[in-house]
């Protein structure tokens, strides 16, 4: 992989047929769609990337309980309407107290 700055941005270039290039950006360009989805479902609550995962543990729970698969769908419409399992991540809300800033040591020569 080799990195390439063009027009103000970091590109991340790699070699591989066309065939394989076609599919692995089908792959990504969906998966930044289903992100968006997720992240709307979620009233655009914390990161999209971390909606993505809640509705990818959403519809495992789901699918466990009923012993199908419920589809994207479903899920997503559990996100929206915050009707997930219990025992989802999704449920959770963390809240962290800011650290302060560390005072700077210094080294003495002694």
């Amino acid at each position: 992989m080799k990195f390439v700055d063009a027009d103000g941005h970091l590109w991340a270039v790699k070699d591989m047929p066309p065939r394989v290039a076609v599919k692995e950006y089908d792959v990504l360009r969906r998966l930044a769609a289903s992100e968006q989805l997720a992240h709307a479902a979620r009233d655009h609550t914390g990161t999209p990337i971390q909606a993505y995962c809640d509705l990818l543990e959403v519809r495992w729970l789901l699918s466990e309980d009923v012993g199908r698969d419920v589809g994207t769908t479903a899920a997503l419409a559990a996100l929206t309407r915050q009707v997930v399992p219990v025992d989802s991540a999704a449920t959770m809300a963390i809240a962290e107290i800011p650290t302060a800033p560390f005072a700077v040591l210094s080294l003495d020569d002694d």
